[in-house]
């Protein structure tokens, strides 16, 4: 965590960042939220089973933790920005990857590599937030809750 400055912070800078910093942990929770309805249709096309779609939730749940252990540490030596946009850069095309699945195997490695990616975006967003003084820290962890929860909206039931 970098030491909060005395200099005038510029805020459209910050609000923008917590906007992008939220709209991605919104687009993580989403993904980790969305496969379960899908599972029927998936199980469908795909002639899994209900024990293969639990492996395929919890090999995401284990490369959670995995990267949960490392991703902090990560973004400590190399910086956050080094961490955050190859996260999501990886993220982001591994969601459109698990479309093209074809089995069980692959969309259970899509879905580890995904895992990983996710969780080690996570730790690096989430340490970013007490940086800015200008915006309190309940706001954008606020912030970062209410992104999550609105970008599963069209999903619930």
């Amino acid at each position: 965590m970098q030491p909060v400055s005395s200099a005038p912070a510029d805020r459209s800078y910050e609000f923008k960042a917590v906007g992008l910093l939220a709209l991605g942990c919104g687009m993580v929770g989403l993904d980790r939220f969305v496969i379960s309805p899908l599972f029927p249709v998936m199980a469908k096309d795909l002639g899994l089973t209900y024990s293969d779609l639990g492996l395929i939730s919890g090999v995401l749940s284990l490369a959670w933790g995995v990267a949960a252990s490392f991703g902090g540490g990560l973004a400590d030596r190399l910086g956050n920005r080094r961490v955050i946009v190859p996260a999501m850069v990886l993220f982001s095309l591994l969601a459109g990857t698990t479309g093209f699945a074809t089995g069980l195997i692959s969309l259970l490695l899509v879905r580890a590599v995904m895992g990983l990616a996710e969780d080690t975006y996570m730790p690096a967003a989430l340490s970013k937030a007490p940086c800015w003084p200008v915006i309190p820290l309940s706001t954008m962890r606020c912030a970062r809750s209410s992104a999550g929860r609105c970008c599963r909206l069209p999903y619930a039931n």
